[in-house]
């Protein structure tokens, strides 16, 4: 007997009760929001199932193809329970292109696409992988008469090395994977239609291989084979959180920025999202959204296999050879500074969270006894930097504007739950904001990162660019919290909007700051290298900043907690009393402190008006 259920939150309530209900196809996200509510899709699953019996196999049909397009965890619940019934084994296998990809870990041999990015040995999330593919894809795009039948279930990829035996997919950003080649492999009535080309792309040759090649390649950076998905981390708390847009909305509306596609590591350039945005137009797109003028006027499938060639060899030259390290550069436009004061940075000494603070029973500080004094002490000190800065704008006759360019909190610095407060001095401020995150977790390993917090300005206005920079080499007290080693790359921010830029911005971690070759890597590369530390060791790191400062050849800014103090900034000028630009000794204590940075001062022609630098060093 079916319960009465007029109203659609009768159906819900009936259905969260498990009590029988009407199927009608219009309610069908009812079973989803159950699943959101009590977080055991499972159940809910079966209940739809049962509820699906009495009904015709086309409409069975439609109901399983509209699931599968969507995707998600009630989907792969669903997929589980029909392969136990016997009545829709038939049925299902019309539906493989959709089945829930396991992990795994794929061996180094010819693999098929679809393991290979459902797996945690995803390289070509990386850009110099990603490119590399790219490059691959085309040959077979280009020539395949079954154009419409080509997913990445269909593809198997093998790597060309240039000496060796194939390595790692995990690696293929790696300068000796050479290239990536592609075949097409039929898969008889297996065809996804998620890959099928809409009809409102212009029915030519190239337009249709373009489209085709962006579908493809943002499946495999997000790791899914459904090319409109993202990597939104997943709430842990149940509860109604809105249904996510049917598949046919979200290839209209896809999230290509680097976070959305990789999240906050960002192993991919904003290139890269211009390039997915480019090749997955959808109608209405406006082309001057593109900031790239190579990737705006890519027209044919040879122009873009050549844009992919030139881009992947300047990707090859970021490559960190000594610290085997990728590296992306990340441009931000400033407003219009004011050149006489240079490139203001502004250094944060906090109190808080101490070195007591972390413990094996809460090493991420989320007991509420850390979290309410953490961020109030947080808060407190942006609006002390905040009024730090008002001071010295008056102070110099400044534009209000002219606040700050970068903001700098030490290591382990601010919870992630309260970035909001940092991101809020950002936006006072107008300055790009790096700071310290406490330890948290990524993909289920606790890690130290840094997040850059930049506001973009663009015509369009604002926006909010995020990156995390990760540290490879945890301490000793580091592994005893059970921190692990994570730094997929290195990130380089190319700041434009100064006369003499742009200005190139990189920064470690503490420990890492001490890797010799990541410090000969950057040399050439950077013109301001940031050390974020919590480190009772001061003078070691006083003497290391000392010595990177002039084999680096550019301006070293280091961050201490004010437990321990020590921070300082420093620059490879002949004189000592330039040399040193600020240093905050004395331990348990706050500083914050305002300096403007000649960062035009290492690459430019000596002369009379300004001050005088080091000799370069050799090499």
């Amino acid at each position: 007997m079916h319960v009465v259920d007029d109203t659609i939150q009768h159906g819900l309530h009936a259905i969260l009760a498990g009590m029988p209900v009407r199927l009608i196809r219009q309610r069908l996200a009812l079973y989803e929001v159950a699943a959101q509510i009590t977080g055991d899709a499972n159940t809910i699953a079966a209940h739809l199932i049962d509820a699906m019996d009495d009904l015709d196999d086309s409409i069975k049909e439609k109901i399983i193809e509209e699931y599968a397009k969507r995707g998600g965890d009630f989907w792969n619940s669903m997929w589980r329970r029909l392969k136990r019934e016997d009545n829709y084994v038939d049925m299902l296998s019309k539906y493989r292109w959709a089945a829930p990809q396991t992990g795994g870990s794929p061996s180094n041999t010819k693999q098929f696409l679809s393991k290979i990015i459902s797996s945690n040995k995803n390289g070509f999330a990386h850009e110099a992988g990603f490119l590399k593919l790219g490059i691959g894809l085309l040959d077979i795009l280009e020539t395949t008469s079954e154009l419409e039948s080509v997913s990445p279930r269909t593809i198997k990829v093998k790597q060309e090395m240039a000496h060796g035996s194939a390595i790692s997919w995990a690696e293929v950003w790696r300068p000796e994977v050479v290239a990536i080649n592609c075949s097409w492999v039929a898969k008889g009535s297996e065809e996804d239609p998620r890959f099928a080309i809409p009809n409102w792309v212009r029915n030519t040759h190239d337009t249709r291989v373009i489209y085709k090649f962006g579908t493809i390649l943002r499946a495999t950076v997000v790791g899914a084979n459904d090319f409109t998905a993202s990597r939104w981390k997943k709430n842990q708390i149940f509860g109604y959180k809105g249904l996510r847009t049917g598949w046919f909305k979200r290839r209209m509306g896809m999230m290509h920025s680097p976070e959305a596609l990789v999240r906050g590591f960002a192993t991919l350039s904003g290139w890269v999202s211009e390039l997915l945005m480019t090749c997955l137009q959808w109608p209405g797109f406006e082309a001057s959204y593109i900031s790239n003028e190579d990737i705006a006027r890519i027209s044919s499938i040879e122009e873009l296999r050549e844009l992919l060639k030139l881009r992947l060899k300047e990707v090859n030259a970021l490559y960190c050879t000594a610290s085997e390290l990728p590296a992306l550069i990340t441009k931000v436009r400033r407003p219009a500074a004011d050149n006489a004061r240079g490139f203001r940075i502004v250094t944060v000494q906090q109190l808080l969270p101490r070195t007591s603070d972390f413990s094996n029973a809460d090493p991420e500080l989320n007991a509420p006894v850390h979290r309410g004094r953490n961020r109030d002490h947080v808060s407190r000190i942006c609006a002390l930097a905040h009024k730090t800065l008002n001071a010295t704008v008056t102070a110099q006759r400044e534009t209000p504007t002219s606040s700050a360019d970068l903001i700098v909190f030490p290591e382990v610095g601010i919870h992630p739950d309260d970035f909001d407060v940092a991101k809020r001095l950002a936006d006072k401020t107008g300055a790009m904001v790096l700071a310290g995150i406490v330890f948290t977790d990524v993909d289920g390993k606790r890690v130290n990162i840094a997040r850059w917090i930049i506001p973009d300005y663009r015509d369009s206005g604002r926006h909010w660019i995020i990156r995390d920079q990760g540290k490879k080499y945890p301490t000793t007290i580091e592994q005893s919290l059970e921190v692990t080693g994570y730094r997929p790359c290195q990130h380089i921010i190319e700041v434009h909007g100064f006369e003499e830029g742009p200005f190139y911005l990189s920064g470690s971690i503490c420990y890492d700051a001490t890797d010799l070759k990541l410090a000969s890597d950057l040399k050439d590369k950077t013109d301001l290298f940031v050390i974020l530390a919590h480190n009772k060791d001061v003078s070691t790191f006083d003497t290391m900043a000392s010595a990177l400062h002039y084999h680096m050849y550019q301006h070293v800014a280091l961050v201490n907690k004010g437990e321990f103090g020590g921070s300082t900034i420093q620059a490879p000028y002949r004189e000592q009393y330039h040399r040193l630009i600020s240093h905050a000794h004395r331990s348990e204590q706050i500083s914050i402190n305002v300096a403007d940075l000649d960062l035009a001062a290492f690459k430019r022609k000596a002369s009379r008006k300004h001050r005088k630098n080091k000799t370069k060093p050799a090499g």
